[in-house]
């Protein structure tokens, strides 16, 4: 079992499962898998493999794609999307299928390492997300594709069904850039939380943030955007919000997102958690995946003397400071 524990914990394990990739604490979750299994009395190893779902198509080494002929020949509705779960424009749309049930398969994309040189042939941008129909219409955006799979995938509604609400909705969605501070980069790694010039935000930028989508949660009486029910809203910033949850910390001394401070935002995460299965189980990352994003998120600044500013950002000294950066 210990050996079987160490393999899954490689990157591997994220992307097995017809329609699912797993990224949350792959480790933990492979043992209580594997426990779950042992406890309903497998007779051999061999019975137990038999349960674990098999490889997506992936670009990864030993399974190459060849081309595009080879993506699109099955005839099923396919999300491209970045290969190590970084992209929060991609987990938008990952956290939206899943939500509405869809049956979809998945091609992970290498955002890293250089992108598969027949995936332009499919996706004229080379952009995450992406999705491409049973019927050979792709769409491309996270927000082109969102509405798309809303307007063509009615079964299981992510937006409100009276007007004022889809209205409401739709307007929560379109204020997302004026929630988040201004002045950063939408970085995949740690989105919303550098400048440019690699610097960290001011604290009182990010906290003002914190504020208004805090009061924003609390209009409706929570816990989720848009009052007592998941919608389109909640996947357009869960990804944005939860990487805030565990690199915020890390940046700025005694800064937590999730916490009394923000008692509407504190709803939100419990209910997302809990309420969510999708989210919790399949798409949410930990606090180790993303302490280790934010290492390589900017590099921060190349000289001694910003190097130490960086040091003491971090250390929550000399917050006013940083105001003009």
């Amino acid at each position: 079992v210990a050996l079987i524990l160490m393999s899954c914990h490689c990157e591997a394990f994220s992307g097995f499962g017809t329609v699912h990739s797993l990224r949350r604490s792959p480790r933990r979750t492979c043992r209580q898998g594997l426990q779950q299994q042992l406890r309903s009395g497998l007779a051999n190893w061999g019975e137990l493999a038999e349960q674990v779902p098999k490889p997506l198509i992936r670009e990864t080494p030993g399974n190459e794609i060849s081309g595009a002929s080879e993506v699109l020949s099955t005839g099923r509705l396919t999300l491209f999307r970045d290969r190590n779960g970084w992209c929060p424009y991609s987990e938008r749309v990952w956290l939206a299928m899943l939500e509405k049930r869809l049956d979809f398969d998945e091609v992970l994309i290498n955002l890293q390492g250089g992108k598969p040189a027949w995936y332009s042939s499919v996706v004229p941008t080379s952009q995450t997300p992406a999705i491409v129909t049973a019927e050979g219409k792709e769409v491309h955006d996270s927000a082109r594709v969102l509405e798309f799979l809303e307007e063509n995938y009615p079964e299981r509604p992510l937006m409100p069904s009276d007007d004022a609400s889809r209205a409401e909705a739709k307007k929560l969605i379109a204020q997302f850039g004026s929630m988040m501070p201004s002045g950063a980069r939408p970085s995949s790694r740690a989105a919303f939380l550098i400048r440019g010039s690699g610097m960290p935000l001011a604290r009182q930028d990010v906290e003002a943030s914190l504020s208004k989508i805090d009061s924003v949660l609390g209009e409706k009486g929570g816990p989720f955007f848009m009052g007592g029910d998941v919608t389109m809203v909640d996947c357009v910033y869960a990804p944005f919000l939860e990487r805030w949850r565990f690199q915020l910390p890390c940046m700025y001394s005694g800064l937590e997102a999730k916490s009394e401070a923000y008692p509407n935002l504190l709803k939100w995460y419990d209910a997302m958690e809990e309420r969510v299965p999708a989210y919790a189980s399949r798409v949410q990352g930990d606090s180790h995946t993303w302490e280790l994003a934010l290492d390589g998120a900017g590099g921060g600044p190349t000289t001694e003397e910003g190097s130490e500013e960086w040091l003491h950002i971090a250390k929550g000294e000399g917050q006013a400071d940083w105001k003009e950066i």
